[in-house]
């Protein structure tokens, strides 16, 4: 299906809510974009790990965290060894 939404001043849209309940997605959700051949793709963040499992290997200490949690800690573990 195709759906069509209007983009504010702001640069924001609103999803359609058949894309809402077809992707169950709830508010304040985190989504990741991809442009790809000048396509804008929309994923969650559990859909996007999901299609690169095997292609990356994730530390132990990040396994089978959520993923905000496993963002928060990796971004502690890199800034940490920039010091």
């Amino acid at each position: 299906m195709t759906y069509t939404a209007t983009l504010t001043s702001k640069g924001q849209i609103t999803i359609p809510a058949k894309i809402i309940k077809a992707k169950n997605l709830k508010k304040g959700q985190k989504l990741i974009f991809n442009i790809e051949d000048n396509k804008v793709f929309i994923e969650t963040p559990v859909d996007f790990i999901n299609r690169l499992a095997g292609s990356v290997s994730i530390p132990n200490k990040l396994k089978n965290v959520p993923i905000d949690k496993a963002i928060e800690l990796a971004k502690q573990i890199h800034f940490s060894s920039q010091k």
